[in-house]
């Protein structure tokens, strides 16, 4: 069935007119092309070819810009209002010429969405109307839209009535799906008619389902100067590619308890949720980049009894209020409502199940790329607890462990994270603005790279060494190459074998040096094992780690003594990440707080490793042919 759109474009401009002076607002130009040419094409890209144009104000001059379409790749017919009728009255008036099934856009936004998805999303639930929906900076303000999380939608809140009503921040984007046949018995009136204050209304409360489509896809309101001119810079940076519309897009996965919201051992009423300082404005920096930002949360309390969904959602409504103040959103929260264990007074015995979606399952984040089109490869988890980051691993996506809430103080020896920083407003900045710049620099390093090759990392503690590892890893991984990373720490005695003679007898670098050698030596994919370190504790595990070797990977090591180490290849890559001392001086007192240390064994330490420590590894780091600088997003 061929497929149809409304475009509305019979709106006067008014706001506009310093720009665009008395042309129509649907001319109003993005990237140097009017808005209805981005529409148009957008519409031909996805197998929309019969488009109907609602024209008024300045008709002739949009009739004479459109043609019949052809030069656009679809067919036009044109319908001129004499008198303003609203945006669902032009609609109405049309009806002749309009298919059972057809598309709604506004000609004033701008859209880089795959209308193909939106359609089959909407015939596949048999829905009267399907309304693409998304949260937004200013839900204060905003006709808000209510749906359940089948995305049901039960009713409409008009802006002025939010007030501090618990609602979530969802609102309508002004594109739909309509069923002609239900607007049939919509009733005539005086005046204009709108989709949103009137006909949508009026379809639920005839009984008509309407469905909500949750999408993290471009689509912004260009009817004013200033918006015009954010329209036009997303479309420069490349935030907008309506040309690449239905590519997967990038997105942050984020937990909730300790990661956004002060961690209380369980949010259970909307009063005892408390943003961590600095969440808001992280979150707007990754909303004005364009990166989805989506919650993937555990709730074993819906289980146990201790929260319904109702109050759950009530929570979720505090949060979106809470970060709306900083103008910031989540654009979807997915939970997992089950917990394993019984034993809880008041517990849901069909909720006590092993499930697929209980982190450090990847369900949730796996259900989430679905549904928005999300690209795994371009994605992050950001965390506080090494759950999140093996539910990261598992899903394919760079994982962030964060120093909040629980700081990944768990067990958990082999879900060692991608990158670890003190909270989201440092992981947001790594993300946007450090991590780009290190990944070209560490991609420019590894490209004369031929398997079997190998990398060294060193450097003093908490130079940033483990920061460019990671890099270098994915940028190895860019090359088609496979890497497989040494951690020099896994080597590291309990504190009763350690010598006496300063940094080198803290190692077993015998053992680290002869595992490179046995890694060199294997000629099949092979699950290896090496000692595991716990800098909690300060002692190795009981059993090793275990990780799969395949031949022809790049190894990194990464350590203190990583260039001098003896084991290395002649023609290894050897680098020395360095970063200055009040720095390094500022995350080693964080790391040991971290660990439990009072503030004078801290001290205590510091001053111990700068006699013994600082001289070796400098030494060692005389050995690099490559320094980097390791201050990474504290820049």
């Amino acid at each position: 069935m061929t497929r149809q759109a409304v475009i509305l474009a019979g709106g006067l401009g008014t706001r506009l007119r310093a720009r665009i002076g008395d042309r129509p607002k649907a001319l109003a130009k993005v990237g140097g092309l009017p808005l209805l040419e981005h529409q148009l094409h957008l519409c031909a890209r996805h197998g929309v070819t019969d488009v109907v144009l609602l024209l008024g104000h300045a008709a002739e001059a949009i009739s004479d810009f459109a043609g019949d379409g052809s030069a656009f790749g679809v067919c036009i017919r044109s319908v001129v209002e004499t008198t303003p009728l609203g945006t669902a009255g032009a609609v109405l008036s049309a009806l002749p010429l309009l298919r059972e099934r057809f598309l709604v856009l506004y000609a004033d936004t701008m859209l880089d969405v795959d209308l193909g998805r939106l359609w089959d999303r909407h015939v596949g639930r048999g829905a009267a109307a399907t309304l693409l929906v998304h949260p937004n900076d200013h839900p204060f303000d905003s006709d808000l839209v209510i749906a359940d999380d089948a995305g049901r939608i039960a009713g409409f809140i008009r802006g002025d009535a939010v007030g501090d009503r618990p609602v979530r921040n969802l609102a309508s984007a002004a594109l739909y799906v309509v069923e002609r046949d239900a607007l049939v018995g919509v009733a005539p009136r005086q005046g204009v008619l709108d989709f949103g204050k009137h006909v949508f209304p009026e379809l639920l409360a005839a009984g008509l389902v309407l469905d909500a489509y949750r999408s993290v896809e471009y689509i912004k309101d260009a009817g004013t100067p200033d918006r015009l001119d954010h329209v036009n810079e997303d479309f420069h940076n490349g935030r907008v590619r309506p040309d690449a519309s239905g590519r997967p897009l990038p997105a942050v996965f984020l937990d909730r308890d300790g990661t956004l919201n002060v961690e209380i051992g369980g949010v259970r009423r909307p009063d005892d949720l408390e943003l961590i300082p600095g969440v808001g404005p992280a979150l707007r920096r990754l909303n004005k980049a364009g990166m989805a930002v989506i919650v993937v949360t555990n709730q074993p309390f819906v289980a146990r009894g201790e929260v319904t969904e109702a109050g759950l959602d009530a929570i979720h409504a505090r949060l979106d209020r809470d970060l709306a103040a900083d103008g910031a959103y989540i654009d979807a929260i997915y939970h997992c409502p089950h917990h394993p264990h019984s034993g809880y007074p008041g517990e849901r015995s069909e909720l006590k199940i092993v499930c697929a979606c209980r982190k450090p399952e990847p369900g949730l984040l796996l259900r989430a790329a679905d549904d928005l089109n999300l690209d795994r490869g371009n994605a992050w988890m950001v965390g506080d607890r090494l759950v999140d980051v093996a539910a990261g691993r598992r899903a394919g996506v760079r994982t962030v462990l964060v120093h909040t809430g629980h700081a990944g103080r768990e067990d958990r020896p082999e879900d060692r994270p991608d990158y670890v920083f003190p909270d989201l407003r440092a992981s947001s900045s790594f993300i946007l603005d450090t991590h780009p710049r290190m990944l070209a620099r560490a991609r420019d390093l590894v490209a004369p790279m031929m398997p079997g090759d190998e990398i060294a990392i060193g450097g003093l503690a908490r130079s940033g060494k483990s920061l460019w590892t990671s890099v270098l890893a994915e940028a190895v991984r860019t090359r088609g190459l496979e890497p497989f990373v040494v951690f020099l720490d896994d080597w590291l005695l309990d504190p009763v074998e350690r010598g006496a003679g300063g940094v080198e007898t803290r190692y077993d670098l015998a053992g680290a040096a002869a595992f490179l050698g046995m890694l060199r030596g294997l000629d099949a994919t092979t699950d290896v094992r090496f000692p595991r370190y716990d800098r909690l504790t300060r002692r190795r595990h009981a059993e090793p780690g275990v990780a799969r070797f395949t031949p022809g990977s790049v190894v990194l090591v990464d350590g203190v003594l990583a260039t001098g180490l003896a084991g290395l290849s002649a023609r290894a890559l050897r680098i020395a990440v360095q970063t200055p001392e009040p720095l390094r001086h500022r995350r080693l007192l964080a790391d040991y707080r971290w660990r439990g240390w009072s503030e004078a064994d801290i001290d205590v330490i510091y001053r111990q490793r700068l006699a013994d420590e600082t001289p070796v590894v400098e030494s060692a780091c005389g050995n690099a042919s490559v320094i980097l600088d390791g201050s990474g997003e504290e820049q």
